[in-house]
């Protein structure tokens, strides 16, 4: 049974959620009181929204009026028809292309500028792998110039070429063993002298190797000299580091005395002036009276409005007039009068003041008044 009626609740609420107005069998049914408590509900907060149903209401209340309560239903059926203006297919379909285009242009520049991001990295790799490659290491053979012989040194035997000496050209790689020098095999020179001599004979240019040689143990000792000279620095570095930093400590150990001190003076100071001078008892202030809830929810909603949120305002008064009764329910529903005529909807202020004239309270010479001057 109880599923059965929120089955049938939860359906009237989607009826009624679509609708703008009341038809004319609902006002009958409601002054009858055959509605439903959920359906009563939806149609009095219809009525305090509309003024067109409003006045259909009250004139079906009247007999003599049911005329004027035809004309009237007429005239809400032909505004509903009027009011409604169906989408036609034209502009579904030209809706739907402009999405579709504009998801095709967003996806277009976005592989674009990927492709361009793709690009630009593939560039900057590739310069980095270049600019990171180790230089080449290029070895040159040092070979003497051959001369032609003269004619004193025709008689006297001439040395064989000596070998090529192999030395690294670039200075900054590390030390590369020099090959041993090449046996050359036994050929006839181009010079008349070389049939002179024998391989035995030959004999080898020493001073080539001695240079390179020195050349070596010159750039070990220069290598030497600036690995010390690199240690000397950071030893020195590391020692003024040490140095400075125990100096700093030295300097906020310092400053943490002298705090201490100062704190230890204060406080034997206020010691000292609290034992001279006691300071008096307090007086016992007496708690705060518990304000009344109906008072609390008015005075925020007057708070509300005062800022000029006339919604929230609104809302506060209206659950103001649900939970209370007599005094502050005629004020709520005064001030939600006040609240609609400040946001221009007279004809839901006009109302309200009418009921507040109906209730007869204290408020309903202003209520009066506000109507005389609406």
């Amino acid at each position: 049974m109880l599923s059965n009626n929120k089955h049938k609740n939860d359906k009237v609420l989607k009826i009624f959620s679509s609708i703008r107005c009341l038809n004319k069998d609902q006002f009958p049914r409601y002054m009858d009181g055959r509605l439903t408590d959920i359906e009563k509900h939806l149609v009095e907060q219809h009525l305090a929204d509309c003024d067109l149903c409003y006045n259909a209401l009250l004139a079906l209340e009247k007999e003599d009026d049911q005329d004027k309560y035809q004309d009237l239903t007429y005239k809400l059926q032909r505004f509903v028809r009027n009011s409604i203006q169906p989408v036609s297919h034209v502009q579904k379909v030209a809706q739907y292309t402009r999405k579709e285009k504009a998801k095709e242009h967003l996806l277009l520049y976005f592989w674009l500028l990927a492709f361009i991001g793709l690009g630009i990295g593939s560039v900057y790799v590739l310069e980095g792998h270049i600019r990171n490659q180790p230089p080449p290491v290029r070895y040159v053979a040092a070979v003497t110039p051959s001369r032609e012989p003269s004619a004193a040194e025709t008689s006297t035997p001439a040395p064989a070429a000596t070998p090529p000496v192999v030395t690294p050209v670039n200075n900054t790689q590390p030390e590369v063993s020099t090959p041993n020098p090449i046996q050359l095999p036994d050929a006839p020179l181009a010079t008349t002298t070389a049939t002179t001599t024998t391989p035995g004979s030959v004999p080898v240019d020493s001073a080539a190797i001695k240079k390179a040689a020195a050349l070596k143990a010159q750039q070990r000792k220069a290598t030497a000299d600036s690995l010390a000279r690199i240690r000397r620095a950071q030893m020195l570095q590391n020692q003024q580091d040490s140095v400075r930093r125990e100096a700093e400590k030295a300097k906020e150990a310092e400053k943490n005395k002298k705090e201490k001190e100062e704190e230890e003076k204060k406080s034997q100071k206020q010691e000292n002036t609290t034992e001279t001078n006691p300071e008096p008892a307090k007086k016992e202030t007496p708690p705060p009276a518990a304000l009344n809830s109906d008072e609390y929810l008015y005075k925020a909603a007057m708070g509300f409005q005062q800022q000029g949120n006339y919604g929230e305002a609104i809302d506060r008064y209206r659950k103001l007039e649900s939970v209370s009764s007599g005094r502050y329910q005629e004020m709520a529903r005064y001030q939600i009068a006040v609240c609609y005529r400040s946001k221009g909807q007279m004809g839901k202020a006009r109302r309200m003041f009418r009921e507040v004239v109906r209730m007869d309270g204290a408020m309903k010479n202003s209520a009066q008044l506000a109507l005389d001057a609406m």
